[in-house]
């Protein structure tokens, strides 16, 4: 059954501002600890519809234009975010649903279905192509064969496929939804012989196991199961494993980059006392009909790791009172941990703080979705290799034609552009940009700096670096570097961070740009696409 369609639109000037005045004033990144991620908002709980008393699940849709909106579910139902300027997030709509402390969405295509266990409410299906509109439809409620209530849900984009975990029906397993036509899911095929919990689905396209649709099952106290869910109809379980004695709960978990390593986000070790601090176990899944136990990772945090994304090589984990954490996974025997943002003030071993986590947007910006404090939007650039986050670029002598902080994150194909002429005068000027940033990482023991960019209308030009000595009150020669018509990185390493970066944890640089010898410019441009910030503790 369907319920009738309902359109809804909010205002995002009256709404999303008012959210983000309220939201801001009560939150300052002072009041969390944090290495590498930067605070970018926090919308609480009571700026959502109905002021919900907790939060739970949630992800992220990227719009055709590439505008970014959170959807998150909230105690009373799933709320759509958008956070495309991600310091101030605007709230477009609200889909109403029973009072629970789960609610589960996902995102596929451009709708999102969102369920909820606990009490009774079926599948909604929210239309969201209309979102930059700041319009969205409750497009109806799937109840098919009965379905009521959904522990958790996943998408496959590619096959168009829903993965329902943990449900009323199929004896809690793993129920899989065709939803070629986005309003009309079908049932197409179920696991049945454990309760799922909640699961990741992997298409191999290589290797030994090319062609087949492997699913991960996270069933609770029965472990991991590995299941081969190719053909819908008939579904073969390859292997398991209980990879612990004791009251443990295999919850979630993410494979490996290299499709070797299953690494489980276990949510009763650690309340058990099976293990003494946040451990992440790691699933040796090479020959899928034979998992080992292949050892364990532990950051020693006194909390509970929940749900985790995998993006490349990177781990992003919602560990309760731990907030996000963020680990390279490159290599699953040698894991690191590169940062961390803690939404929760207390650590322990309680069932509060960080649910979710979302890291899929062209900005590179992360969503944590928390139990207590709503929607945090966060930037985890410095942690993952971006440098200290930039806060101002201003050109100070000659012409700003384009770009800001936004075109100098990162090496890709958007630029900062001045311009300098001779305004009638016998020489060109100098041009010059001044640039802040602000680091996270303390105590700021050493400072590098990498530096990408090219001139146009000369064949070459010269780069000069200053640095601010917050000591002497004073601006400091660093070092000097070559452009040419071609662009290219150069670097300046070893500068002491005591020096430049201040108790703050900010630096200002001035760049200074000049033609090269053998040029006689009218006028000339320099295109900066990178300017990194590396502090070393």
């Amino acid at each position: 059954m369907r319920y009738s369609t309902t359109t809804f639109s909010f205002l995002r000037v009256a709404l999303g501002l008012t959210a983000l005045t309220l939201g801001i004033a009560a939150t300052s990144e002072a009041q969390f600890a944090r290495k590498g991620v930067r605070l970018l908002s926090n919308l609480p709980l009571s700026e959502f519809p109905g002021d919900p008393s907790s939060g739970s699940g949630g992800w992220g849709y990227v719009s055709a234009s590439e505008r970014e909106y959170a959807v998150f579910g909230v105690r009373n139902g799933t709320a759509v975010v958008d956070i495309t300027n991600p310091t101030q997030p605007a709230i477009i709509g609200h889909v109403q649903g029973p009072n629970s402390t789960w609610h589960e969405p996902t995102v596929l295509g451009d709708f999102a279905y969102s369920v909820c266990d606990g009490v009774d409410q079926g599948m909604h299906i929210i239309d969201l192509r209309q979102a930059d509109l700041g319009v969205f439809t409750h497009a109806g409620t799937y109840t098919g064969n009965n379905l009521k209530r959904v522990h958790t849900i996943q998408p496959n984009p590619a096959k168009k496929l829903l993965y329902l975990n943990g449900s009323n029906i199929a004896n809690g397993g793993l129920v899989v939804l065709d939803v070629s036509n986005p309003v009309a899911p079908v049932q197409v095929g179920a696991w049945t012989e454990k309760y799922v919990h909640d699961c990741q689905v992997v298409d191999f396209t290589s290797g030994p196991n090319a062609g087949k649709e492997i699913a991960f099952l996270c069933c609770g106290g029965a472990g991991l199961y590995i299941v081969d869910i190719t053909d819908k109809g008939n579904m073969v379980t390859l292997g398991f494993i209980d990879y612990m004695s004791g009251s443990n709960y295999c919850h979630s978990g993410q494979l490996s980059p290299d499709g070797r390593y299953f690494l489980i986000n276990d949510e009763f070790d650690e309340g058990n006392a099976l293990v003494d601090e946040c451990t992440t176990h790691i699933i040796d899944v090479s020959d899928l009909t034979n998992p080992t136990y292949a050892g364990r990772f532990q950051n020693g945090g006194q909390y509970i790791d929940h749900n985790s994304h995998v993006r490349g090589n990177l781990l992003y984990l919602a560990a309760y009172r731990g907030g996000l954490r963020i680990f390279d996974v490159a290599d699953a025997q040698n894991i690191r941990e590169l940062g961390y943002f803690d939404t929760h003030p207390n650590n322990g071993f309680s069932y509060t703080g960080a649910w979710g986590v979302c890291a899929i947007f062209p900005s590179g910006n992360v969503t944590i979705f928390d139990i207590n404090r709503g929607l945090f939007v966060l930037d985890p650039g410095e942690a993952i290799g971006f440098g200290a986050p930039i806060l101002s670029a201003n050109v100070v002598a000659g012409d700003w034609i384009s770009g800001g902080p936004k075109e100098l994150r990162k090496s890709d194909d958007l630029r900062f552009v001045m311009k300098a002429s001779d305004q009638g005068s016998s020489d060109v000027a100098e041009l010059i940009v001044e640039i802040s940033a602000k680091t996270d990482i303390s105590p700021a023991n050493g400072l590098g700096l990498q530096f990408e960019a090219s001139c146009q209308f000369i064949s070459t030009a010269k780069g000069k670096v200053m640095l601010w000595n917050w000591a002497q009150s004073r601006w400091d020669y660093v070092g000097d570097f070559d452009l040419t018509t071609v662009e290219g990185l150069d670097s300046i390493a070893g500068l002491p961070g005591g020096t430049y970066v201040n108790s703050s944890g900010e630096i200002r640089m001035r760049l200074g740009f000049q033609p090269g010898p053998e040029s006689e410019p009218s006028e000339y441009v320099i295109k900066i696409d990178m300017v990194r910030f590396g502090v070393e503790s």
